[in-house]
């Protein structure tokens, strides 16, 4: 909308012929401009009469925020002061009207909160708004076939109102308290739905400056209000403490030690997957990040489910496992690599273990490695109690130091809710 801003300015410096001029243009231009601001002023007024919607209302705020008058005495003469000051007048008279029209028909207007137009629902909707106490609430809606209508106060945790297995619900009441209020639609079925919750206002200001309602989704108890159940994991270390293990080269190993080691790793009950997190490296220091892997493991579980990412998926290597997997790789080194066996049997894994050769042992190709460097990864238990993780230098003349860490997903099941509060 046009701005009507009048502001009638002076020069420091003016020649004794300016103010004649200076006033001669502001006849000519500005006085016009507030005697048709005025009569958009009474237009408005009238409409908003005879129609008391929201956009007459708002054509009627807009002009009372930008209609003002002024000027510097000191620059005319009283003839002149006589008139500025009339249309001053005028305008001082024209904003009363004005505000009393937008007090006078303010609780008359419906300010929409919640919307649908021929809208598809398919599962349980929930719209949030606030609205003060002496306010009036306009609810309502049309299903195709039947579904429930209930409003909450989101604060109290109380129902304020319900309409059940109903085809349409008409309905209007008085604000009882101030608070964040929710609209809950829920079908019998997939099918369209007609909604509008509307607000009739006490106070101006709420027109003006709507208080915006902030969602967080937080974690909850099976008994809490509102509570969502979802399918999740626990994360369960294996290890006290990293297993840490040396492989040493081929002709070292020839004299004293070896270029194998073998980790049964036990499942816990009920786990369907076990992570690892294997660092390779040529030097036998310790490092920072040694025994942090099941920390880091539940603390990227718990940020990335809040995101709406997949949840877990227990047969496929995509989803939530990988996500979190992926963000906490270990340090690579390009010279450090070992080869890694996979053994689900006992027997295999023995042999494994007693030197031998890898060519003649049933070991699961899918899940075991050769030449990796550091990595992690994700092993399905398949129903077994222990899974057996073997490992091997194949390197001629150079130790390889290896720190396994490994954690279990075990599913259970998550509660959720929304939390609702007034942003700022």
């Amino acid at each position: 909308m046009k701005k009507y801003i009048l502001i009638l300015c002076v020069l420091t410096t003016i020649l004794s012929c300016g103010k004649s001029y200076k006033y001669d243009k502001i006849v000519d231009a500005d006085i016009v401009a507030v005697e048709d601001s005025v009569q958009k002023a009474k237009l408005y007024i009238n409409q908003l009469q005879y129609d008391a919607s929201y956009n007459n209302l708002m054509q009627l705020v807009n002009l009372s925020e930008n209609l003002y008058f002024t000027y510097d005495e000191d620059e005319f003469d009283d003839e002149q002061l006589k008139e500025l000051f009339a249309e001053r007048v005028k305008v001082d008279s024209t904003l009363l009207a004005i505000n009393q029209a937008i007090k006078k028909y303010l609780p008359l207007v419906r300010i929409l909160k919640v919307h649908y137009s021929d809208h598809l629902l398919e599962n349980t909707d929930k719209r949030c708004f606030y609205a003060s106490k002496g306010d009036t609430i306009n609810v309502d809606v049309a299903f195709n076939t039947k579904g429930t209508v209930t409003l909450y106060n989101a604060n109290s945790k109380q129902i304020v109102r319900s309409y059940g297995k109903c085809l349409n619900v008409t309905d209007h009441f008085v604000v009882p308290n101030s608070s964040i209020y929710m609209l809950e639609l829920n079908p019998m079925g997939t099918q369209y739905v007609e909604a509008n919750v509307s607000l009739q206002l006490q106070d101006i200001d709420d027109l003006l400056y709507p208080k915006q309602i902030k969602k967080q989704k937080v974690e909850a108890t099976s008994g809490d209000w509102q509570a969502q159940s979802v399918q999740g994991v626990k994360m369960q270390s294996l290890f006290e403490e990293p297993k840490k293990f040396t492989l040493r080269g081929q002709l070292k190993a020839a004299f004293s030690g070896s270029s194998r080691a073998l980790v049964a790793l036990q499942v816990p009950n009920g786990a369907t997957d076990v992570m690892y997190s294997l660092r390779i490296s040529t030097n036998e220091g310790n490092s920072n990040y040694d025994g942090k892997f099941p920390k880091n493991m539940d603390i990227s579980y718990h940020k990335v489910r809040f995101m709406g990412l997949p949840l877990y998926e227990s047969q496929r290597s995509c989803g939530l496992l990988a996500t979190i997997l992926g963000e906490n790789q270990p340090v690579r080194e390009e010279d450090a690599y070992i080869n890694m066996y996979v053994f689900f049997n006992a027997l295999q894994a023995r042999k494994f273990q007693d030197g031998v050769p890898t060519s003649k042992l049933k070991y699961h190709v899918d899940y075991s490695t050769m030449g990796t460097q550091s990595c992690n990864g994700r092993i399905p238990s398949k129903g077994y109690k222990t899974i057996y993780l073997g490992f091997e230098n194949e390197r001629m003349r150079y130790n390889n130091y290896v720190w396994l860490e490994a954690v279990s997903a075990i599913p259970h099941v998550e509660y959720f809710k929304t939390r609702y509060s007034v942003e700022g």
